[in-house]
């Protein structure tokens, strides 16, 4: 058999100023014909179906985008996408959290909180935030010329989603690793190198 699917999305960005912007970013994604057993885990619920009337638009960014005029930092607040320095070998994803970002040149610098998982339930005797699991940033970048970027990083994965259940630990995850951007005439290489450690 064949198939056929379709993806919209759909950017909204209110710009109070130069120093503040709310970004939106909606998806609507649908398989020609819907899907039987059922769109993002509502069944029947596709814009393919017979007659379309569906809920199918998704969040896929929103977003504050402020540049704060007494530090000069960029900060993105809400859900937004971030990727690592390695390529995406470790994470690009869109996540819930504040993305701060500061440029010394020729350095740069950022700092980062997300919050990936929250698996606390609407009742009983944990709050929110009790079953969690969060990302820390540290990313730094130093340009020794227009052709030679280096930068270093350090990541903390803290997970404590499954401590409820007896025997289940905390996953503590530690990455650290060096980068690097380098244009040689027509040739751009980006090695890096990272390790892993944690419980």
């Amino acid at each position: 058999g064949w198939m056929a699917e379709q993806r919209a999305r759909i950017q909204y960005i209110a710009k109070a100023n130069d120093n503040l912007k709310l970004v939106t970013h909606f998806e609507l994604d649908s398989r020609f014909g819907g899907i039987a057993t059922g769109y993002k885990g509502t069944t029947g619920n596709d814009g393919g179906n017979l007659d379309a009337d569906q809920l199918t638009l998704e969040t896929k960014n929103i977003y504050l985008d402020i540049n704060c005029p007494i530090t000069g930092a960029n900060i993105k607040a809400g859900i937004q996408p971030w990727a690592d320095a390695y390529q995406s070998l470790f994470l690009l994803a869109d996540m819930t959290g504040v993305y701060a970002t500061k440029k010394f040149d020729p350095a740069t610098v950022s700092l980062g909180w997300f919050r990936y998982d929250d698996n606390t339930p609407a009742t009983g005797t944990q709050g929110p935030g009790d079953l969690t699991a969060d990302l820390f940033i540290l990313d730094g970048k130093f340009a020794i010329n227009k052709n030679m970027t280096v930068g270093g990083s350090y990541y903390f994965s803290h997970d404590d989603t499954n401590k409820a259940a007896a025997g289940n630990p905390v996953a503590k995850v530690n990455m650290v690793g060096l980068n690097a951007d380098l244009t040689f005439g027509p040739a751009n290489i980006k090695p890096f190198v990272a390790y892993q450690f944690g419980e």
